[in-house]
């Protein structure tokens, strides 16, 4: 039900001419995220990180070689210190990220 809600707001902003490609993209990660619920950027797998909008094998990979080299993250926003996500992926991907139980070396 809450798909075809989805569906429907953003068929109708379309139809008004408010929405652009950004946008659009992100009501379909909205409907993907909420299907797998918030991805935990401490945990997640290289299957996993790819569910996320903007990421893909290399950059997932990217991810879990960063936290085997550097250890958990503390907060959301310290996934910019990989390379290949700045503050555009950061945006795209914060809504469906956590960083679960960040642990101190």
């Amino acid at each position: 039900m809450r798909k075809f809600v989805m569906l429907a707001l953003f068929l109708l902003a379309v139809c008004l001419g408010g929405v652009t490609a950004v946008s659009a993209e992100t009501v379909v990660a909205s409907v993907e995220a909420s299907k797998v619920g918030l991805v935990d950027l401490n945990a997640a797998d290289a299957k996993e990180l790819q569910t996320l909008p903007g990421v893909g094998k290399v950059t997932a990979q990217r991810i879990i070689d960063f936290r085997l080299q550097n250890g958990t993250f503390m907060k959301v926003e310290d996934v910019m210190k990989v390379k290949g996500i700045g503050k555009v992926t950061l945006e795209r991907i914060a809504p469906y990220v956590t960083v679960g139980a960040a642990v101190i070396d």
